[in-house]
């Protein structure tokens, strides 16, 4: 038996961690349902996402010890395989130290991922926001249809379809 994990039951609306705790380990959901989310500045909570079996959350834990960013929750009853950073690193290191090098290279350039991910959600929002504003724009300024073309006075003589910007047809 591994000193690494260790299964943990939680019932339906049971805390499995908060946000704003220090964090120590990385949760595998084995049956249920876990919600995690986020208070934001004005105390408003917002789903992040939700793991369900087979999935991790918490996984930033892994990485380095640091301060939670989110809430997890059972959202329906669950149960879990916590792992527990310190102990994995401590058998890392005893067991290999190549291993426990790259470990720590790759927790590095992910932790750096996830550091400029925040500004990336930033930006993310900034051009949604853009795009809103465009669609707003466009949708107040949009040109309406041009007029039938009359007959031509030409009988059987062929006549150009009205100009549409829209009409891909005749673009070559």
């Amino acid at each position: 038996k591994s000193d690494i994990v260790q299964i943990q039951s939680f019932s339906e609306g049971e805390v499995i961690f908060r946000q704003g705790e220090q964090s120590g380990a990385a949760y595998l959901v084995r049956e249920g349902q876990v919600r995690v989310g986020k208070t934001g500045e004005a105390g408003a909570v917002s789903v992040v996402g939700f793991a369900g079996p087979g999935q991790i959350f918490g996984e930033d834990a892994l990485l380095a010890e640091g301060i939670r960013s989110t809430t997890a929750l059972a959202a329906k009853p669950s149960k879990c395989v916590a792992i527990d950073r310190r102990r994995l690193m401590k058998t890392l290191d005893s067991q290999d130290p190549f291993i426990s090098a790259l470990f720590g290279i790759l927790a590095n350039n992910m932790q750096s991922m996830i550091d400029k991910g925040a500004d990336l959600d930033c930006l993310l929002q900034d051009l949604s926001d853009e795009h809103d504003a465009v669609d707003s724009f466009r949708d107040a300024t949009e040109r309406k249809p041009a007029a039938k073309v009359p007959a031509s006075p030409n009988k059987g003589a062929p006549t150009l379809p009205p100009d549409d910007e829209d009409d891909d047809a005749f673009l070559i």
